[in-house]
């Protein structure tokens, strides 16, 4: 079977104003440190999810409890 990958593109609109002499060092600089903002985004919306289904299932398992023990006393 053919395996394919989940890729994702992204594309960056330069203008000449950002090759001018005094920009274009911040332009490649921006570009360059791109992959880093991106990532760390991800990572951070990554943890917030893995925190929220905790959460969620903390409650679920108080319920099961609070419901064990109402069927254990009748």
């Amino acid at each position: 079977p053919e395996r394919v990958a989940n890729v994702g593109y992204a594309t960056f609109a330069l203008f000449a104003a950002h090759a001018q002499p005094a920009n274009i060092e911040k332009t490649v600089t921006l570009i360059q440190s791109y992959r880093n903002y991106l990532h760390y985004h991800l990572k951070c919306s990554k943890a917030n999810l893995h925190i929220r289904q905790r959460q969620s299932v903390e409650s679920m398992l108080q319920q099961l409890n609070r419901a064990k023990a109402a069927m254990a006393d009748l």
